[in-house]
């Protein structure tokens, strides 16, 4: 992550977590869980983090106690596949109707 991080900043990009947690209950329980996020955010590695998409609620508590903590990181939302292959939603949609 923090190679990554400092080669898309390096050409002026930014860096978002996406599908950060999915779980109200526990937020880093699972394969995909945003366990390192904290970290990250501690070390000035990431600038955005996904709080619309899948696991709404929990990205969303994640945010929260991420701001709570004093770190200082904008809130997106948005898809992050656009694969012909499968049926998604528009960029930016959050798949509610």
């Amino acid at each position: 992550m923090s190679e990554i991080s400092w080669k898309t900043r390096r050409q002026g990009g930014l860096v978002n977590y996406t599908h950060p947690a999915s779980l109200v209950d526990d937020l880093y329980r699972g394969a995909y869980s945003a366990k390192g996020l904290p970290i990250y955010a501690a070390l000035g590695k990431i600038d955005t983090m996904d709080v619309v998409g899948s696991g709404d609620r929990a990205s969303s508590a994640l945010y929260h106690r991420l701001l709570n903590c004093g770190f200082r990181l904008a809130a997106s939302a948005g898809t992050d596949c656009f694969l012909n292959r499968i049926r998604g939603w528009l960029p930016g949609a959050s798949g509610f109707t």
